[in-house]
């Protein structure tokens, strides 16, 4: 045992050698797989060394150097300036610094930590933990320190969409501020009050209640949920919705009428968008007819088929499901079929002139394409499910990658078993190499000679 603890902090103590002494030679590599890898090319400003395949990983390029000790922490340093990251059993803990800003994120998002400071770095401006949903702590320079614990007391703003929410041993009571709106419940929700600069109102639950906000919006209920309305006015009109659920609700206005029958049966017209849809059962089925095409939404299911923003569309689990959206120089569809296993997204932002292109079958392979160059690997698990999460490709996907590939489309650099044969401009290289002094520009430049004769 003590044989192997010391072969152990003998490759530890090579790896950080090799990392931090300079490379003499404009390239270099040292590979004795699957033990001990290193690459280095002095043009390209890379490094990268490995210990026992996957599990250790430093790599060091012109703008960050990165240490990898799979699955159990990643490390992230810029040069020069604060931009670093740290994650440690993600997603138990995630740390962020920036040059203004810093956050610390654990148990996967229920305990959130952050703070600024001025731009030099020296004065703390701000700071805030939020271990959710009990225990919330602000402090910045101007009105300095707040607790809240709920439900027994809370001062809290932003929160829920509200500029401020304050509440006294909830339900007993609840304060919402928005702007120039001020809802308050004793308790919540049986006694309302709405006031402000442009709210009026109140509401005794389920029985009564109404809220006026200016002179734009009315709405009301009597014996929630059986008898609600509402009606909005806007530049082109006013639109005025009925519910009597579970049976009937209504929405009529200038750009759009909407009838229900409970759950059995909906029919939308939208003038704005020229278009006619029914549900029967809603939202199990759901068609639609335009003046130049007839489709099918939803037969759920087996098919779906929206043209929604993708947080905005109702989207159920689907044998096949294919969504697509456009607004202002942006194009983004989706296909994926089998609930999830398979999947084909496209993405493309003329004004930034980016590309990008997720497909996958899960659990064969993945691939990420963005503009020229591309990245995967096969077989693909949380990747697959998660393919554009950075922190699953980079701290967990290469331990089960037997074939991964990375670089320009068309000619990428590939690996099989996990580094045991790779490819890349050089040629095909087996599992022992060394080329202390090979240069990459003069090595291509001799194969090519070699081809051509």
């Amino acid at each position: 045992m003590r044989a192997y603890g010391r072969a152990g902090l003998w490759l530890i103590a090579l790896t950080l050698v090799l990392a931090a002494v300079p490379a003499v030679a404009h390239a270099g590599v040292l590979k004795l797989w699957p033990l001990f890898e290193y690459e280095h090319d002095e043009a390209a400003g890379t490094r990268t060394v490995k210990v026992l395949g996957p599990l250790i990983e430093y790599r060091s390029d012109p703008e960050y150097y990165r240490l990898m000790l799979r699955p159990v922490l990643s490390i992230r340093q810029a040069r020069g300036i604060h931009d670093d990251e740290v994650r440690i059993l993600y997603p138990l803990l995630t740390s962020r610094w920036a040059p203004v800003e810093q956050s610390t994120t654990a148990l996967g998002g229920l305990v959130k930590y952050s703070t600024a400071t001025t731009e030099d770095g020296r004065a703390l401006t701000r700071q805030r933990l939020r271990a959710l949903p009990f225990y919330f702590y602000d402090w910045d320079v101007e009105r300095g320190s707040r607790v809240s614990l709920v439900p027994l007391y809370a001062d809290l703003e932003n929160l829920f969409g509200f500029e401020r929410v304050e509440m006294l041993a909830f339900p007993a009571y609840l304060r919402l501020r928005q702007p120039r709106v001020d809802r308050r419940y004793l308790p919540f929700p049986f006694i309302g009050t709405v006031g402000g600069e442009l709210g009026s109102g109140h509401s005794i639950w389920p029985f009564y209640g109404r809220t006026t906000l200016d002179a734009t919006a009315d709405s009301g209920f009597v014996l929630w949920p059986f008898y609600i309305w509402e009606s909005r006015t806007g530049e082109d009109g006013s639109e005025r919705r009925f519910t009597s659920f579970p049976f009937y609700s209504r929405v009529s206005g200038p750009r759009r009428e909407s009838t229900a029958y409970g759950i059995v049966w909906v029919h939308t017209i939208d003038r704005a968008a020229e278009q006619e849809s029914w549900g029967f059962p809603w939202p199990l089925w759901m068609y639609e007819r335009t003046a130049t095409e007839r489709r099918l939404l939803r037969l759920w299911p087996l098919y779906e088929n929206s043209r929604q923003r993708p947080l905005d569309s109702l989207s159920l689990p689907t044998l096949y499901r294919y969504r697509t959206f456009s607004d202002a120089g942006f194009e983004w569809s989706r296909g994926d079929g089998l609930f999830f296993v398979f999947r084909n997204e496209h993405s493309t932002n003329r004004s930034l002139r980016t590309e990008r292109h997720v497909e996958g079958v899960l659990p064969i392979y993945r691939a990420v394409r963005v503009d020229a160059r591309e990245e995967g690997g096969a077989p693909a698990l949380l990747d697959g499910i998660w393919p554009e999460n950075e922190a699953v490709r980079s701290l967990f996907a290469p331990l089960w990658q037997a074939y991964a590939w990375d670089g320009p489309i068309g000619a990428p650099r590939w690996s099989v078993a996990w580094n045991a044969v790779t490819h890349d401009a050089t040629g095909t290289h087996g599992p022992w190499r060394w080329d202390s002094t090979a240069e990459p520009e003069r090595a291509i430049e001799t194969r090519e000679t070699s081809d051509d004769r």
